[in-house]
């Protein structure tokens, strides 16, 4: 059975070969050549953090810039909507204006109407 941790053998300035050599994944010569192999250098991993350091502020740039992108998106289409909402509603109030004014008493008597009053008369 495959082990999930890497094996180095390091049995360490022996002639022969052990069986442990021969299922390690790895054989140093020496226990110090197997920790040196086993670790990565200062300089290695300084390398690993600034590219890792590298990688993570680009895509936080990235994810900055589509983010921004979203909501100018966005505020347009919020812009566009207010704006045919309001030209709509501008619209529905002139309708309605219109029909309002039309069954206007005053605006049936403009057009040539009269208004006949009964008024009885007063004993003399």
């Amino acid at each position: 059975m495959a082990s999930p941790v890497p094996v180095i053998s390091a049995v360490g300035h022996e002639v022969d070969i052990t069986i442990c050599d021969a299922v390690a994944d790895m054989r140093a010569p020496t226990p110090s050549a197997a920790a040196a192999a086993a670790c990565a250098s200062r300089d290695e991993v300084n390398k690993a953090l600034s590219l890792a350091k590298r990688n993570l502020s680009g895509a936080l740039v990235e994810r900055i810039q589509y983010a921004r992108r979203h909501l100018e998106r966005l505020a347009r289409s919020v812009a566009q909507s207010s704006t045919r909402m309001v030209v709509s509603k501008r619209a529905m109030l002139g309708t309605s204006a219109a029909r309002l004014n039309a069954l206007s008493p005053l605006a049936t008597l403009s057009r040539g109407y009269a208004v006949a009053h009964h008024t009885p008369r007063r004993a003399r």
